[in-house]
């Protein structure tokens, strides 16, 4: 039984430029691809270069296509001052507001903050939809505990629910990340 060898791939390529001029077709020279690409970048739109290169608007197309060419602006990727930016505002100014201010799209703010910088997609503090208490009551209801007051009498007093109290005294619920003073257990030791 006799193997087929492998074929290098100057030989693939060989045979399939044969096969085009066989089949009618003209193969892109280095230099047509050097001109399709000065006249692409200074403006010319796909038929004014296909009347010029002598080819079909079809084959410009597929061409530029193949080759990348793009006369929309790339994919800008954020600064540091940027990231810094999203992250201390993400979650208390809008998202509209944050690109207004970036100059760039709410969609771009919204996945730069969710998949790259790993943010949540909620608000913080009193900004939330959902918050029933300023966040100076937040640290009211946490001085007085710390004071000594029970979660049922700080409950009573601002007229906010048991089981907030508690989430909010015992960190469970945070206002703006950790408190200001995280303590060493070695310290205690």
């Amino acid at each position: 039984m006799s193997r087929i060898k492998p074929h290098t791939h100057e030989q693939h390529v060989y045979v399939g430029e044969k096969l085009a001029r066989k089949n009618g077709h003209r193969n892109w020279l280095l230099d047509d691809d050097e001109r399709l690409q000065q006249y692409y970048f200074e403006g010319l739109n796909h038929n004014k270069i296909a009347e010029l290169l002598d080819r079909s608007p079809a084959s410009v197309r597929k061409r530029v296509s193949r080759k990348g060419y793009t006369r929309s602006p790339r994919y800008q990727r954020f600064t540091t001052i940027e990231d810094m930016y999203i992250k201390r505002h993400y979650g208390i100014q809008t998202t509209i507001e944050i690109a207004e201010t970036l100059q760039k799209t709410v969609g771009s703010i919204r996945d730069h903050a969710i998949k790259v910088l790993g943010l949540k997609r909620r608000y913080l503090g009193e900004n939330s939809p959902s918050s029933t208490i300023s966040d100076e009551d937040v640290e009211l209801i946490r001085l007085l505990a710390d004071e000594g007051l029970t979660g049922a009498e700080i409950s009573r007093k601002m007229e906010v629910s048991k089981t907030h109290v508690y989430a909010l005294i015992n960190f469970t619920r945070r206002m703006n990340g950790l408190p200001d003073r995280i303590y060493d257990i070695l310290e205690y030791q």
